[in-house]
């Protein structure tokens, strides 16, 4: 227990190293994860149809997202479309290595909240949300809030980034 790092927001204790904290810092991996919990059964390259992530970085995340278990492969021979959502036939033979999520995706995905990323922004990120200057370089702070999906490549704020900041009571 000596990594573990604990976060207090309104009386609500955090601990740090879970396993979703990782899709915390790489909004990549997130985007992966949600797209299969959308789909349920997909593949690689159908996946890097629907989120507009690059193959190579789609196959990347795969491996890690199943290496950490929030993925498996797909064993069945054939795949129906109630176990894969955006399947548009009925029915179809595996041409790919199918992967589909995992209950410890699915929780991992349920633990994520503004709270939780919260406690992996340091005081200038929250400064730099809520409209003041912060004293680290903007290039380093933008890029983190990028990454960790709080800001687009325009730098405006996204879905999350407005929770985040209305968890801080921002505006």
């Amino acid at each position: 227990m000596e990594n573990t790092m604990i976060y207090t927001l309104k009386q609500i204790t955090i601990p740090l190293n879970a396993p979703e904290d990782q899709l915390i810092l790489d909004n990549t991996l997130l985007m992966v994860l949600e797209h299969f919990r959308i789909a349920k059964v997909d593949y690689a390259k159908n996946v890097t149809k629907y989120t507009e992530i690059q193959r190579d970085i789609v196959n990347q995340c795969i491996r890690n997202l199943e290496s950490q278990g929030f993925l498996e492969k797909y064993t069945n021979t054939s795949i129906k479309r109630t176990a894969a959502k955006l399947k548009k036939s009925p029915e179809v033979h595996k041409h790919h290595t199918y992967y589909q999520i995992t209950r410890s995706g699915i929780l991992a995905l349920n633990n994520i909240n503004p709270k939780r990323y919260l406690a992996f922004l340091a005081e200038d990120c929250i400064s730099y949300l809520e409209g003041r200057k912060g004293s680290q370089t903007g290039g380093e702070r933008e890029s983190k809030l990028v990454k960790m999906g709080l800001i687009n490549r325009d730098l405006k704020l996204t879905m999350m980034g407005k929770k985040v900041l209305n968890e801080i009571g921002g505006k």
